[in-house]
């Protein structure tokens, strides 16, 4: 089976803009899967009494397109590279072809494979769900069509910006009778936000205990009681000694 590469990019607020083809079409022949912008290698299967093929692609404005147009075709498989160039970027498209009969299951919706770069999936096509831990912004999945006519659809949480990322492969067989869903579960870890440290005391840059927060109240309370009782002695004091002289001088006088 040929391998189609779905590239799952996470795109940010301030990301640029993906240079892709609009889309690549061959005269009288399909492309498996459907042409997607972000899917970047496609199977084609033609008779055996095909001979030529031509490829066309719409493309944007100020954009160069390499490997379009006829192209003649030995028997058995022909890959065919489709390149973009635009603004300093380049991308390029696959195309397997394969001139030749070729027996597929028409019913069936199961895949091959699938795999994500630097992660060991453990594929099974009869097993549905699948939970992986990742620190990645973007992940790299590939499947493996048991048919080349399947078609498979993405959906979910694309963007990896969440504890938790549910993404979903919809497959359809050929004959549009049977769909199988398979799902990958992306954890990413949680994010840890660090408050700003602040200096607690002018003698030392680490954070108070609770005891020594408890210690602190009690130097503040002893403090401000001792304060309020120095204050209430002079202010006593001062009214004690006023009246006393008052008292000589009235003394005096007599």
């Amino acid at each position: 089976m040929k391998k189609y590469t779905l590239m799952i990019i996470v795109f940010f607020v301030f990301s640029f803009k993906l240079n892709a083809l609009e889309n690549i079409t061959i005269k009288n022949e399909l492309l498996a899967p459907l042409f997607d912008k972000n899917v970047f290698v496609y199977n084609v299967f033609v008779s055996e009494n095909t001979q030529i093929i031509t490829i066309n692609a719409v493309k944007e404005e100020d954009e160069i397109i390499t490997g379009i147009g006829s192209k003649s075709l030995k028997k058995g498989l022909n890959v065919i590279e489709i390149t973009s160039y635009k603004n300093g970027k380049e991308t390029t498209y696959k195309l397997n072809i394969t001139r030749g009969e070729a027996i597929y299951n028409k019913e069936t919706s199961h895949l091959d494979n699938i795999t994500i770069e630097g992660i060991d999936l453990n594929f099974e096509k009869d097993k549905y769900y699948y939970e992986i831990d990742t620190e990645e912004d973007r992940l790299n999945i590939s499947y493996e069509l048991n048919n080349p006519l399947q078609t498979v659809k993405v959906s979910g949480d694309i963007i990896l910006n969440k504890e938790e990322n549910i993404i979903k492969l919809e497959v359809t067989s050929e004959d549009k009778k049977s769909e199988t869903i398979y799902i990958i579960k992306a954890n990413k870890p949680k994010k840890i936000t660090y408050e700003r440290e602040t200096k607690n005391n002018i003698f030392d840059n680490h954070k108070l205990s609770d005891e020594e927060l408890e210690i602190v109240k009690y130097t503040i309370v002893v403090i401000i009681i001792a304060l309020i009782i120095i204050i209430f002695y002079f202010v006593v004091l001062k009214k004690n000694k006023k009246h006393y002289y008052i008292r000589r001088k009235y003394f005096f006088k007599k």
